[in-house]
């Protein structure tokens, strides 16, 4: 057998998955052949499935230095650096890749995944741009060029994707699934009810699907004062989340809270949103919103009817992330639909506050000073809403956090301990304080009113009574 035979014999055990024998005739050639830098390269790649992930890069990097100039080479170094977690020295090597071969797609594919992964979408888009000019019949690329453009707040550029990515994927429930998340962004959750009423009619939606429309139904029918469909939504949405048994989905548990969120209103004799005659009061922000209502408060010594606009699962941190994103877009959308004169209240910020996410969650993944996480979060988020506003005459305040509950937390987790506790009263402290500051005093103040008696004010883990806001705009 010559040297190319045995060679390629370890290749085929290799093709077939049969990897330790692959291995042990990929060492065999390379004791031969020491600076055969593709035996080098595919032995990189074998230590890599097997997860020795050391070993891998050490043959790989061998296998560059001999042939620098072979970008699949460099597409697996990327691999495997993400494996090790150096995302940046990843995306130095597909670069280097789609530099080498610009046709590579599936190096322009890698490359604008770790781009993604490492915080840098407008780059991500370019480069996943360049792969779809290379395979532009290619629904699935369509399909996650347009989720870029959407996250970005490009929501025109999405849509003309996803119709073409469903054009070559005709009936994909991914892309449909999709393309409603983005009419949703742009849809005020005041009349998710007819949207989803559209979408429900659409029988081929998995479970998964089919419970999200439910939920964001039942949000539609609250924001209206709509109680009887409200009650029967629920409990259509009780009815699929049952049969979906025990999941793991993200997305299911996010409706799943908004679900429990709804059903306490209902269940605990809140009062459906009415329909007030007086001026409009916006409210803006997260989840916390919907516990407000159609309500009828006073503020400044004027009556007012309450008009939520949900943005949601919005965080300060995306306000005061640099670029723009899906989340921005819809709060500008908000602020430039509302009359000039209609005041309104922000509110972002807590759930960038809770435990188990946001800034502390951060902290521990990258370190640094909260404080320091807590101050630039704020200001960038204040600076936002500010740039948003400039030029308006419109009155406008920010919501602080409410104080923790902690109370649910002692009893409802079991590894919830006396630091977390600290921990997560602190960074409540430090981002209402930074707040107070940065907002120049223009604050409804729901932590001081939440410390002053939290189990009273609380109708769930993290979200209030309806009552409470008069009481805090009253503070």
């Amino acid at each position: 057998m010559t040297t190319e035979q045995f060679f390629e014999l370890a290749l085929k055990h290799h093709q077939d998955e049969r990897l330790d024998e692959a291995a042990r005739l990929y060492s065999a050639f390379l004791d031969i052949n020491p600076e055969h830098a593709h035996a080098l390269h595919l032995l990189g790649v074998l230590f890599s499935q097997q997860g020795d992930v050391a070993r891998a890069e050490k043959n790989i990097l061998k296998a560059i230095r001999l042939d620098p100039l072979v970008a699949v080479f460099h597409n697996n170094l990327g691999h495997i650096l993400l494996q090790e977690g150096r995302g940046e020295e990843a995306v130095a090597s597909f670069s280097r890749a789609v530099e080498l071969d610009p046709a590579y797609l599936d190096a322009f594919r890698n490359l604008s995944a770790c781009l993604l992964s490492e915080g840098n979408m407008e780059q991500a888009v370019i480069a996943l741009t360049r792969a779809f000019a290379l395979a532009p019949e290619d629904g699935v690329l369509a399909n996650d060029l347009a989720n870029l453009y959407k996250d970005l707040g490009f929501f025109a550029e999405a849509e003309a994707l996803y119709v073409q990515a469903l054009a070559r994927k005709p009936n994909d429930l991914t892309i449909l699934y999709n393309q409603a998340l983005l009419y949703f962004t742009q849809t005020p959750a005041s009349a998710w009810e007819d949207l989803c009423e559209k979408l429900l009619k659409f029988d081929a939606w998995s479970a998964l699907y089919l419970y999200e429309w439910q939920v964001r139904r039942c949000i539609g029918a609250w924001l209206c004062g709509k109680k009887q469909n409200l009650k029967s939504f629920l409990g259509a949405a009780e009815e699929t989340f049952l049969a979906l048994g025990q999941t793991e989905d993200k997305n299911v548990q996010n409706m799943r809270a908004y679900q429990k969120y709804l059903m306490a209103l209902v269940q605990k004799g809140t009062q459906m949103p009415e329909v007030i005659d007086a001026p409009e009061l916006a409210l803006v922000g997260d989840s916390h919103v919907l516990s407000y209502a159609g309500q009828s408060v006073t503020w400044g010594g004027k009556v007012y009817k309450t008009v939520p606009y949900l943005v949601m699962g919005a965080k300060a941190w995306h306000m005061a992330k640099d670029g723009q994103s899906h989340y921005k877009k819809a709060l500008q959308n908000i602020l430039k639909g509302l009359g000039h004169s209609v005041p309104c209240l922000l509110f972002f910020g807590e759930i960038d506050c809770r435990y188990g996410e946001g800034l502390l969650v951060y902290q521990k993944k990258q370190g640094g000073d909260l404080s320091d996480i807590a101050a630039r979060t704020v200001q960038g988020y204040v600076k936002a809403v500010s740039e948003m506003l400039e030029g308006s005459d419109r009155v406008f305040a920010f919501a602080n956090v409410p104080a923790p509950n902690l109370a649910f937390f002692h009893q409802q987790i079991e590894s919830f301990s006396q630091e977390d506790a600290v921990q997560l009263q602190r960074v409540v402290t430090l981002f209402n304080e930074v707040l107070e500051k940065e907002a120049s005093g223009k604050i409804i103040d729901f932590y001081g009113l939440t410390k002053e008696s939290e189990s009273s004010c609380h109708i769930d883990t993290h979200h209030l009574f309806p009552s409470v806001l008069g009481r805090a705009l009253q503070r």
